[in-house]
């Protein structure tokens, strides 16, 4: 296994295929006191309609620390942030200020042109504590590009709720057995937030937390 975080790509063909590619992320730091391991874009520049992928944490923060990615603009692409632990706190151009929580998501569907910024909370840099955060960039088709700009937040509650033999999980974008999340994304997809035993299919899988070992 690689040192450094890394998704495994497998076949689509059939779940019994042969490994495609193994991605192994690089540690970056992004803004002011905000590192990620970046898995996209990568060997492969793009992977289907996606085109960035940022793991942040988990880190421990001090009390008094803070964090902020700084005023930038996107375009063409959705960004999709969910929040494991911590508080981020997104504004944008559209005049948006959102909170995002644990179990809570954020799509930022950028379209013609949108900026905005992401900071920690005056709660969390007073009290400290984990952050842990994944965020996707999601390309959108020559369709879409020229929307305008829209902000959408889901909290955890709003989230539908997948329960299978030895795992449980969250829909946070896209259908998946049988439901569908409210997220509104332009570009198909399935998204999930998932507590299980070892997947037995997979197109594509990051893992972001681990309780045993992986031989």
């Amino acid at each position: 296994m690689p040192a450094s975080p890394a998704a495994i790509i497998v076949g689509a063909k059939n779940v019994m295929s042969e490994i495609e590619i193994i991605l192994a992320a690089r540690h970056i730091k992004l803004g002011v006191g905000f590192e990620v391991d970046r898995l996209l874009p990568s060997k492969r520049r793009t992977l289907g309609p996606f085109v960035l992928l940022d793991h942040g944490g988990p880190d421990e923060h001090a009390p008094g620390e803070s964090f902020a990615i700084l005023p930038h603009p996107h375009i063409g692409i959705s960004t999709l942030t969910y929040v494991f632990a911590g508080e981020v706190v997104h504004r944008d151009s559209l005049g948006n200020t959102t909170p995002i929580r644990p179990g809570e998501v954020n799509l930022m569907t950028a379209g013609r042109g949108i900026v905005h910024s992401e900071r920690a909370s005056p709660g969390f840099v007073a009290s400290g504590g984990s952050l842990h955060v994944l965020q996707l960039w999601v390309g959108l088709t020559a369709a879409y590009e020229e929307v305008e700009p829209w902000f959408q937040h889901l909290d955890r509650d709003e989230l539908p709720l997948i329960t299978q033999p030895g795992a449980v999980a969250r829909l946070i974008g896209g259908s998946a057995y049988g439901l569908k999340s409210p997220l509104r994304t332009l570009t198909p997809q399935f998204y999930v937030d998932c507590d299980s035993t070892p997947a037995r299919r997979s197109r594509f899988l990051w893992i972001t937390r681990s309780a045993g070992r992986t031989s």
